[in-house]
């Protein structure tokens, strides 16, 4: 897994990093996302049964599972680089 993307930015430029890694990106702060996620949902007052969700630049899904754990059924991604991740993860195209 790799753990800081600025490098590999600057080594293979965004293009090149997601051609030669798209597929098998992970987020290096997933378990952050999950937590902000969670508190954010805690203090609001959605209807998760309900509420639709696009998960812009969607990466491997860590925002659509952290959700989908969360109760929101109804989620959506959207990232030109990592779609096969997004797949394999979320099990959504």
């Amino acid at each position: 897994m790799i753990s800081a993307i600025r490098p590999q930015y600057e080594k293979h430029g965004a293009t090149g990093f997601y051609e030669k890694f798209g597929a098998s990106y992970r987020h290096p702060h997933e378990p952050i996302i999950q937590a902000l996620l969670e508190r954010a949902v805690q203090k609001s007052d959605f209807d998760c049964a309900t509420t639709q969700v696009l998960d812009l630049a969607c990466g491997s899904g860590e925002a659509t599972l952290a959700l989908q754990v969360l109760g929101f059924p109804n989620i959506d991604g959207l990232d030109p680089f990592t779609g096969d991740a997004y797949f394999e993860r979320a099990g959504k195209t």
